[in-house]
């Protein structure tokens, strides 16, 4: 980092244009880079394969809410401890969409080796077995809802 920025600095940097943004915003970035990884540790193990790709996506989008919410900051706190509040709600976020994104819809997935659709979806006919599938299907479904999902 070239030097020590104090609230005003930092707020001026980041509001100028060109070379002087450009700088502030890579000094903000190596102080998130540094601090990020001791953060999140205690929310995913470093060993965990996402643990780098959490730390790039934290570091990005805590730029993009810092860059757009400048005018909001109060100065009631340095600089970068605002930031590292932003940083650490980016990153429950991103954890919860990622624990979101990683849950299997179990019973419901096909045989893999079957690139046919799950008999309890296939629609070939129309008796009494297809009705019940469906309907356990739904069931199913339901019960997925109900318990696994968060109303979000």
């Amino acid at each position: 980092m070239r030097n020590a920025r104090n609230n005003d600095t930092w707020l001026r940097d980041l509001r100028a244009r060109d070379v002087q943004r450009a700088a502030a915003l890579a000094d903000l970035r190596a102080v998130l880079l540094r601090a990020l990884p001791q953060g999140l540790s205690t929310m995913l193990s470093p060993e965990n394969p996402a643990f780098e790709s959490l730390i790039e996506d934290t570091a990005q989008e805590t730029l993009l809410r810092v860059m757009d919410s400048l005018d909001t900051f109060e100065g009631r706190s340095q600089f970068t401890i605002w930031m590292y509040k932003i940083s650490a709600r980016v990153a429950l976020n991103e954890l919860r969409c990622r624990r979101r994104r990683d849950v299997a819809l179990e019973g419901l997935e096909g045989d893999e080796a079957d690139d046919r659709a799950p008999p309890q979806f296939a629609a070939s006919d129309l008796g009494p077995e297809s009705v019940i599938q469906r309907a356990d299907a739904l069931q199913r479904v339901q019960q997925i809802l109900a318990e696994e999902l968060t109303e979000r």
